[in-house]
């Protein structure tokens, strides 16, 4: 099983906003955020669902990261567990429901923001320090097959961001 853990594109500053919550991505966030879809999906990935953070700009991340995978019957699905409130466990929870039947070719995508996408890298990973996510960043982190009944064993394979739009070996 693939699992992207990704921040949310490039948002507008508070005051343009109500409140942090309904901040919204700014033109360059949904050109990046559209941009690093396109790569993903270049990459052979096959993403089979994207959950996000309730705040608009995770939201509108996850609809614009999931567009060229064309996949019109997946919708976002929205996991409170990935906003600023959420605990690390709420946050991983939807992959459980994919774990049991997911192939290891497709791909979960959890959108979230700083340092949440950080910590769940590491908390997943078993890694103690990891590189701060940029707008629009993507980390590939993937579950060796394992034994029934054993858990899995991840491993963060390549970050994604909108600068670049190459995958990049995560620093040690």
């Amino acid at each position: 099983m693939q699992v992207l853990i990704v921040r949310h594109g490039e948002a507008t500053n508070a005051p343009a906003a109500l409140s942090d919550a309904m901040r919204w991505l700014t033109e360059r966030g949904r050109r990046e955020t559209r941009a690093v879809g396109t790569a993903l999906r270049e990459l052979g990935l096959r993403l089979e669902a994207v959950y996000t953070s309730p705040l608009v700009r995770a939201v509108q991340t996850g609809e614009l990261l999931s567009a060229p995978f064309s996949q019109p019957d997946r919708p976002i699905r929205v996991c409170a567990g990935l906003g600023p409130e959420g605990t690390t466990a709420q946050a991983l929870a939807p992959l459980e429901a994919h774990a049991r039947h997911a192939s290891a070719r497709q791909a979960v995508a959890l959108v979230s923001h700083e340092p949440r996408v950080r910590i769940l890298v590491g908390h997943l990973a078993g890694r103690a320090t990891v590189p701060p996510f940029a707008p629009s960043t993507a980390c590939l982190v993937e579950a060796a097959p394992v034994a029934e009944g054993e858990p899995p064993v991840w491993t963060a394979r390549w970050m994604l961001d909108a600068a670049t739009l190459e995958p990049r070996p995560l620093p040690t």
